[in-house]
């Protein structure tokens, strides 16, 4: 049996989302330059949280194996937030040829959250049987207040219109999740078995989510009065729901039904997959009569929705298999999958509107093909290649087919359209692993490549006047192509008496996307990269160095318009830690930041954090930590990112210097002693 209870509350956005991260803290764990738990001096805003949890396990069997396992797991995890939360922010979209419009916003957001976890997990092996089970209980609550100051400006910097927001509200959430798994495979297969297995998986998702929310809303137009517009209204949502998914697999019906005497090494899996889906709406939107100073009904957004999908997927999968081995040597096997199947699907809304009441249904064929190839050469290296083609069907929802338009989101207005189609995407993939089984010296690398295609991709077409206020269609539009790709390189080097550890790490991403600004259609051509190098060095037991290197990059170019948007953010860090003694340790990192976009400034800014270790009492039981945290006062949060026709530049909030001394005291010394041996 295992039990573990830590709990932490602090002020400098160290934020852990279990107890495994609070236990991670780097204290006593030897020499190293990770730090798992720490404050977080990219996180956006500043985080007050509060934590407390705990882990039990506990093995039914004195020794479990691989073939025998009785294990009961669960874990509670209880955290409490409160967030302050400041930006700034610009934004400038391409609206044709020549004009843009700049949006400038202000941001302060106030938020309390309380969230409470309950998971277990419960396996049981026994030759040839598994059975497992697990359930996840999710409760969160909390409030907010939310303020943002936007105006919209043109070209020669003339203020056209401004819309100021504020948002107050309180939620309820909850949700439950189980899940249960049986596979079945003999536990010795011989020539004579011909029932090769059977595997069923069950999935339950249901959720209860309430809130209450206050939005008061002012736009006001500089170009004609006529178009200024004034919100108060009040939204108390009920939103329900449950997810139920099963899936069934029947292994090798060839052996079922025909044995070994024919089709030797072909196999034949019975597949299907169902899925229950159900979503109910209920939304109580009411808005102030200024006359009478009271809050009435609104007809048009006072509605309740229901939505029942029901998916299933029938399909079998063809597999021929070859093998090639030599005791001691290698082993190769080449692995052929066919898995033919159809995509069913049926959508009903039933709806208080009646141009919400669709029922609606979808069919696409949908095969997936693998060739994977795999080469163990034993000791030395174990490569696998795989190449796959998948296909997969999106649906439109209701609120993309007929939705209810919000007017108090003046500068994003949504519509619908209840012409819009499916959208069927097929993507083909290579991936390639390469592990060395050295002891020492090793060098391990992979590479993933994808290519789609999307037809009838559900699009936007904007429509974006001189004020910044937006109307978005959604569209069907073919033409969507997308490539994307990553590879990593992880080289260690062992000498006598220290050791080096390169890692190289990089992927990018291409897409051309279609889609209508102002009734005009365009290609927006998207690469955005990102890639990082690292080394480590230790030495002994004495020090730890790193070293790392990051970019990322993003473009977007317009045809139509014949604009192009681009920047780029560049990291580099030096981290090392020191023992000086047994019992004396210092650490320290620094952090240069580099930030710059179209038609902007270069934002660059350091960190460097440092710290000094003590350990004290027998045994090193204790430690005290002194801690200088941004001794440059530089740090800052930069927003700086691309989208189809537009860039965004900005700041947000995050933690400024700040000096800490932390005093931990580790027992080490559970249960009852070990007798001394007479």
């Amino acid at each position: 049996m295992q039990l573990a209870v830590v709990g932490a509350i602090n002020n400098i956005n160290k934020i852990a989302d279990n107890t495994r991260d609070l236990q991670s803290n780097s204290t006593f764990k030897g020499v190293g330059t990770n730090v798992e738990y720490q404050p977080d001096f990219r996180a956006e805003g500043i985080t007050r949280p509060s934590a407390l949890g705990a882990n039990f396990t506990y093995n039914f069997i004195e020794k479990p194996t691989w073939e025998l396992k009785n294990t009961l797991k669960s874990n509670y995890f209880l955290q409490d937030k409160n967030t302050n939360y400041l930006a700034d922010a610009k934004t400038t979209t391409s609206v044709n040829s020549t004009d843009k419009v700049i949006d400038n916003s202000i941001t302060n957001n106030q938020s309390s959250n309380t969230t409470q976890r309950f998971d277990s997990n419960y396996e049981y092996t026994k030759k040839g049987h598994n059975l497992n089970f697990s359930q996840e209980v999710n409760f969160n609550q909390g409030d907010n207040v939310d303020q943002t100051f936007r105006t919209a400006t043109n070209l020669q910097d003339v203020l056209t219109s401004t819309n100021n927001s504020m948002n107050t509200g309180n939620y309820n959430n909850k949700s439950f999740r189980f899940g249960g798994q049986y596979r079945y495979s003999p536990y010795i297969i011989t020539q004579t078995t011909r029932f090769r297995g059977f595997e069923a998986n069950y999935n339950l998702n249901t959720y209860n989510n309430e809130s209450d929310r206050l939005n008061l809303t002012e736009f006001k137009s500089f170009t004609g009065t006529a178009a200024n517009q004034k919100f108060n209204r009040k939204y108390n949502t009920l939103a329900e729901g449950f997810r139920q998914e099963l899936n069934l697999t029947i292994q090798d019906l060839k052996g079922l039904i025909f044995g070994n005497k024919k089709y030797s090494r072909m196999s034949f899996d019975l597949t299907n997959r169902l899925l229950l889906n159900s979503d109910k709406n209920n939304n109580r939107v009411q808005d102030l009569d200024t006359i009478n100073n009271v809050y009435r009904t609104n007809a048009y957004l006072n509605n309740q929705i229901t939505t029942n999908v029901i998916e299933e997927t029938p399909g079998l999968r063809i597999r021929r298999s070859f093998s090639k081995s030599m005791s001691n040597r290698y082993y190769k096997s080449l692995s052929l999958t066919f898995h033919p199947k159809e995509l069913l699907i049926s959508q009903d809304n039933k709806s208080d509107r009646s141009f919400q009441n669709l029922k609606r249904n979808y069919s696409q064929f949908a095969p997936d093909v693998e060739i994977s190839f795999y080469n163990n050469q034993y000791g030395e290296t174990s490569r696998n290649y795989s190449l796959e083609y998948r296909t997969t069907l999106k649906i439109p929802n209701i609120n993309q087919l007929a939705p209810l338009t919000d007017s108090t989101d003046v500068y994003n207005l949504r519509r619908g359209n209840i012409n819009l189609k499916e959208s069927v995407q097929r993507e083909l993939s290579f991936s390639f692993y390469s592990d060395d089984q050295h002891s020492k010296n090793t060098l391990n690398y992979n590479f993933t490549l994808r290519a789609g295609l999307i037809a009838n991709n559900i699009v936007d077409s904007l429509l974006i006047d001189e004020q910044n206020r937006r109307t978005v269609y959604l569209v069907n539009a073919d033409g969507n192509k997308y490539l994307n790709g990553e590879a990593g390189i992880r080289k260690a080097l062992k000498l006598k008496t220290s050791e080096f550890q390169f890692n190289l790490y990089g992927n990018f991403n291409t897409a051309i996307n279609p889609g209508y600004t102002n009734s005009v259609f365009t290609y927006s051509s998207n690469l955005n990269t990102y890639y990082s190098g690292s080394v480590n060095y230790t030495y002994k037991s004495y020090l730890a160095v790193a070293l790392s290197q990051s970019w990322s990059t993003y473009k977007s170019k317009q045809e139509a318009f014949n604009t192009q948007y681009s920047g780029k953010n560049v990291g580099t860090t030096l981290t090392a830690s020191y023992n000086i003694t047994k019992k004396l340790t210092l650490n320290s990192n620094i952090s240069n930041n580099n930030s710059s976009s179209s038609n902007s400034k270069n934002i660059v800014y350091t960190i460097w954090n440092a710290n000094l270790v003590c350990r004290f009492l027998k045994g090193n039981n204790a430690e005290v930590k002194f801690a200088a945290l941004d001794l440059l006062r530089q740090n800052t949060s930069v927003i700086n990112y691309g989208d189809a026709n537009s860039f965004t530049i900005g700041r947000q909030n995050v933690l400024t210097q700040y000096f800490m001394t932390t005093i931990s005291y580790y027992p080490r010394q559970f249960g009852k002693k070990a007798k001394a041996k007479k």
